[in-house]
């Protein structure tokens, strides 16, 4: 249930929207479970809403990304804060892929003064999950056909994350997949900076 804190419901899509390009061959960070693709737009049909940007009744699917390995690990491996660990088997059973889009895509950039012009602010990534599935549905049915949302971290806003949707030209090919384990280099210092350890 939204408390009074939260954004409210959009009351309709915005005459425009503040879209940036992305040419074909951008790389995109993913990091997944070994067991999923790495393209995987979820959540799986059938299933609830899960994450931040999904459709509240299945209308769309999405695949979570980062512009860079930060973004997508501080986002999928650090989700709370409060703790001062990470369990090394959340390490184990995961990968990070590096992807790129194979024709050119459209995203809603929600950074800056992107979230005024659609008429929101930063609650919609920080706050209600609820909320920001309502407006990603409005989002997503824009007649602009945009192909997602280009977002700040929530754990550490200075990175940038993006949901994209999974419309019939947003096809990603897999350029590497490396698991998690051997990536030390990569994720010990960004642990570090947020004051985290590993159990």
């Amino acid at each position: 249930m939204a408390s009074a804190s939260d954004l409210h419901l959009p009351a309709g899509p915005p005459v425009s929207l503040p879209l940036k390009p992305f040419s074909a061959g951008a790389a995109w960070t993913r990091i997944h479970k070994n067991t999923l693709d790495p393209a995987f737009f979820g959540p799986p049909a059938g299933s609830p809403p899960v994450n931040r940007f999904d459709a509240p009744a299945g209308e769309y699917h999405v695949l979570y990304v980062g512009l860079s390995f930060s973004a997508a690990f501080v986002e999928t491996m650090i989700r709370l804060p409060q703790l001062p660990y990470l369990e090394r088997s959340a390490l184990e059973e995961r990968s990070a892929s590096v992807l790129k889009n194979s024709l050119d895509l459209q995203l809603i950039d929600l950074r800056g003064g992107g979230l005024s012009r659609i008429g929101a602010d930063n609650r919609l990534t920080t706050g209600s999950y609820f909320i920001a599935g309502q407006w990603a549905l409005k989002l997503w049915e824009h007649p602009s056909n945009a192909d997602g949302i280009l977002y700040r971290s929530r754990q550490d806003p200075k990175l940038v994350c993006a949901a994209l949707f999974d419309r019939p030209h947003a096809r990603f090919a897999v350029e590497s997949t490396e698991p998690l384990p051997a990536l030390t280099s990569h994720w010990v210092p960004i642990l570090r900076a947020h004051g985290k350890g590993i159990v």
